[in-house]
């Protein structure tokens, strides 16, 4: 494969395609970034950091400011299900992605953990609190989940092809009692108690995939933009008023009373709601546009650069300190604002000299050593086997 091609696949897809969706997931990163500057804003990260500028989010509370940022925090889970729905429904009646298409994510994962280990290393003068976990867990990003959706991501990428298996063999009954069954788990029964049926992020993932396959196989009702905008509406109001309730309930009693953020999972009936009805409207749009399929196609890179760890810990609160000794909390919604535009700005702009420059490098070192790779693999398989 030509290094051209595995740049073009790898971004996603050329800048010819449709836009709508595309627009979508800049729409869901920007509201992710949202969400995790609300997420620093509430965050004691311990020695080394500030925390002068902590307002606490989960407590039950009668300020209104405070409780805006809790909802503005529920953004990330709707950023986060938007971009595994707009995967998902494409992966239904999609082959496997290729072995080399995922090297490839793995090496860009790598490269730009690394870029960030040395940048935040450089700024803080080697001042960081557990170096030695911190530049392990850098050096393998994947393994120690540093970038959870990622991670989770690449392991439901080597199920995928066994979950179609089973869509394609199962019926519409069969399907619908496999939706069913695992959507009453690992959605509802999993948003109201977190640890019933031993639910994880990836084990969460496939019981929305099933409910998308049967959605999109069998039904004809989410095609309808009256039937989305109500879907939307009730996710909406849904989120809200559990969030309104809870803090009632925590200004009344106590074990209500840090539960704020409880109901932030990516099992959330509601986020999912939200998530899967915007892309329904989304994909009803049709239109092209070079410069939204370009930044679109950072998504990966603009994740990576803005949620990474170290950068998280030492510069996001370093930036809030910075704000809240200058001009205090007065006008916190409007420097939430600010401060994700300018980090969503710089993201970008770091991401397209990234895919211009070392991208290019990760992926004309993935062409020359991948066939390589799979050589030696396959000869150590065969040797297991006992195959000649």
């Amino acid at each position: 494969m030509s290094n051209g091609m595995t740049l073009k696949n790898s971004a996603g897809g050329g800048i010819n395609r449709e836009s709508s969706i595309e627009l979508l997931k800049i729409i869901a990163i920007f509201v992710i970034i949202v969400s995790h500057v609300v997420q620093a804003l509430g965050t004691d990260y311990g020695s080394n950091t500030y925390n002068d500028y902590i307002i606490v989010l989960e407590n039950s509370t009668t300020d209104t400011t405070t409780l805006i940022l809790n909802l503005l925090r529920y953004f990330g889970g709707i950023g986060n299900n938007i971009f595994f729905i707009c995967t998902a429904w494409f992966m239904i009646d999609r082959e496997p992605r290729p072995k080399k298409k995922i090297l490839s994510l793995i090496l860009d994962v790598w490269a730009i953990s690394v870029i960030m280990l040395i940048f935040v290393f450089s700024l803080r003068k080697g001042d960081i609190d557990g170096k030695l976990y911190c530049i392990i867990s850098s050096l393998f990003p994947v393994t120690f989940g540093n970038n959870w959706y990622i991670s989770c991501y690449i392991l439901f990428c080597l199920v995928h092809p066994y979950l179609n298996l089973i869509i394609r063999n199962s019926d519409r009954r069969s399907l619908f009692r496999i939706a069913a069954v695992m959507s009453a788990l690992y959605i509802i029964a999993n948003y109201f108690i977190h640890t019933l049926f031993f639910a994880s992020r990836i084990i969460i993932w496939i019981a929305i995939y099933f409910l998308i396959a049967y959605l999109k196989r069998y039904t004809t009702f989410i095609n309808s933009y009256k039937n989305n905008i109500l879907m939307l509406l009730t996710g909406l109001l849904g989120n809200t008023s559990i969030i309104l309730l809870t803090n009632y309930l925590g200004l009344k009693f106590d074990m209500f009373s840090d539960k704020l953020l409880y109901w932030h999972q990516t099992s959330s009936p509601f986020l999912i709601m939200i998530a899967f009805s915007l892309f329904n409207i989304f994909r009803r749009f049709s239109f092209k546009s070079a410069l939204i399929n370009r930044i679109s196609s950072l998504s990966l890179y603009i994740y990576l650069f803005h949620g990474n760890a170290l950068l998280i810990t030492y510069c996001r609160s370093a930036m809030w300190h910075e704000i809240y000794i200058r001009f205090g909390h007065d006008h916190i919604l409007i420097w939430v604002l600010i401060y994700s535009v300018v980090l969503f700005a710089l993201s970008v702009l770091v991401s397209m000299i990234y895919q211009k420059t070392i991208h290019k490098f990760v992926l004309l070192t993935l062409d020359r050593a991948y066939p390589v790779m799979d050589k030696v693999y396959l000869k150590a398989e065969s040797f297991v086997l006992g195959i000649k």
